[in-house]
């Protein structure tokens, strides 16, 4: 079994080049997403990036669980809080690990070590299944 990396331990270059593009992808992002005017319906602002309509919503009337993201991206991005999680609590979820990830990787790489503890399996996955819970619940309150 591979012992874990020490937060003092060099990242190799492979492991450094792909911290800095992942974290550059992640604010890039949220750059992208400040850009953007936020679609006053809550949803379609990913329509202005020439994307087409939610599918989904077009055939069955319904949002899909995603519906709303960018909208989310964009508004909390201009400090509508409230609005953004009207729009899609994953979305700001999403927003807000975006951020503090893109940071850390970034940093991680220009450092050559990690910023701080390297990222563990087990942490990794408890945060994708809290992002899921977040954006399944979200979706299910637009039902109600």
């Amino acid at each position: 079994m591979q012992q874990p990396t020490q937060p003092s331990a060099n990242l190799s270059k492979t492991v450094r080049f792909t911290s800095g593009v992942l974290g550059i992808s992640a604010l890039g992002l949220l750059l992208v997403a400040h850009s953007l005017v936020p679609d006053v319906r809550g949803l379609g602002t990913h329509e202005q990036l020439g994307l087409s309509p939610c599918t989904i919503k077009q055939v069955f009337g319904i949002r899909c669980p995603s519906c709303g993201m960018t909208t989310s991206w964009s508004l909390i991005s201009h400090g509508r809080v409230g609005a953004a999680f009207q729009a899609n609590a994953g979305g700001v979820l999403l927003a807000g690990l975006a951020s503090l990830a893109g940071v850390w990787l970034v940093a991680s790489a220009a450092l050559g070590r990690w910023a701080t503890r390297p990222p563990s399996s087990r942490a990794v996955l408890a945060t994708m299944l809290v992002v899921l819970a977040v954006v399944l619940l979200d979706w299910g309150r637009h039902f109600l």
